[in-house]
């Protein structure tokens, strides 16, 4: 009789040291006071342990249902091989990298017939979500990898960012997967869209065939000419653009801010120059701008100040001729692209913010 009672004395002060849900449990179910490892109180800690691996799991990851990840991984891989033929010196494993995203796509379709065939046990749920947690993660760094991929058309930031201006309203922004918006490129002709690419080329092959055409000789549509139109006062625009030509001729590729106003142009030593209207010459010459390389251009501007930024590399520059208002120019502030003979404009993305108010 004492002999039990000091063994209910001792499992009594056990009790005391555990958290209140075990006492409860081993109140209503002596069976969990046995050290046979197969019986339930090893069962609860195996469900206990899975319960809070899966509901960190949730916690943490907030998965998607399965059709949108297949879209996301979809777009990845148009993407990447888009890509591919764009910049093909970028991407030496592309080819792997594609099959690997096609791998994890037949992943995602056996995982998602197997959701309408069974209803999944939690072992089954655990393994469905690290799946899908490592096709996440293989998406995020397919972009961490290849920042050209972030910086395309399918992933241009359209968050306002600037150094000049506290805010901005977004006014255009265009990834070129539709029709040419002629508000702010005007005529469609000598221009194309095809696989999110804008391309602008001349308008006419020979003198004789635009001559005989216009009834001209002069403006004749030799050479590729684009205009985005209506600049705001003041505005931060985010563009990325390509001359396609085989070598630097006279005067020529041309970008102007502003029609016949500031020239950012590309220098035949490596570089940029950024040349004001009758005005000082800014040289920048870590900027990697050249011809047949895509440009990743950023401006902001005001009257008297303006900040360029190529690939990265430029600056902020204050003076008196910094202007983009041409008073000659009946069709007010606009870029003007020239690209001279034997070249094409080729344009992924363009981002325009109005920062007058």
């Amino acid at each position: 009789m004492k002999s039990k009672k000091m063994k209910a004395l001792n499992i009594y002060n056990d009790m005391k040291l555990l958290p209140p849900i075990y006492c409860l449990l081993l109140t209503l179910c002596p069976v969990f006071t046995s050290g046979n490892p197969s019986d339930p109180i090893n069962n609860f800690e195996i469900e206990k342990q899975r319960r809070s691996e899966l509901a960190l799991i949730e916690d943490i990851i907030k998965i998607p249902n399965i059709d949108e990840q297949m879209a996301k991984l979809n777009e990845l891989i148009n993407n990447y091989e888009i890509k591919k033929q764009r910049r093909p010196d970028i991407f030496p494993n592309i080819d792997k990298q594609i099959a690997k995203f096609k791998e994890l796509k037949n992943n995602y379709e056996i995982e998602k017939q197997r959701r309408r065939d069974n209803i999944p046990k939690r072992d089954e749920q655990m393994a469905m979500l690290r799946i899908e947690w490592e096709i996440i993660q293989n998406l995020q760094v397919a972009i961490n990898a290849n920042p050209a991929l972030s910086r395309s058309s399918k992933w241009a930031p359209t968050v306002f960012k600037s150094e000049l201006f506290k805010s901005g309203k977004l006014i255009y922004a265009d990834d070129f997967n539709g029709a040419i918006n002629k508000e702010f490129w005007g005529q469609p002709k000598g221009k194309k869209i095809k696989d999110g690419i804008l391309t602008v080329g001349p308008l006419f092959k020979s003198k004789e065939e635009a001559m005989k055409v216009l009834k001209r000789d002069h403006h004749l549509g030799l050479e590729p000419v684009a205009h985005i139109n209506r600049i705001p006062e003041k505005f931060v625009m985010h563009l990325r653009y390509q001359f396609a030509k085989p070598e630097l001729t006279p005067g020529r590729p041309s970008f102007q801010i502003g029609h016949h106003m500031i020239n950012l142009g590309i220098v035949k030593d490596g570089g940029h120059r950024v040349k004001l209207p009758d005005g000082p010459s800014f040289f920048e010459p870590e900027s990697d701008m050249a011809l047949n390389k895509w440009i990743d251009l950023v401006i902001e501007y005001e009257l008297g100040k303006i900040r360029v930024l190529v690939n990265g590399h430029g600056n902020t520059y204050e003076h008196e001729k910094v202007t983009i208002i041409n008073p000659k120019d009946k069709l007010g502030p606009r870029f003007t692209f020239k690209g001279g003979p034997e070249c094409e404009i080729l344009f992924d993305y363009v981002r325009l913010w109005d920062c007058t108010e």
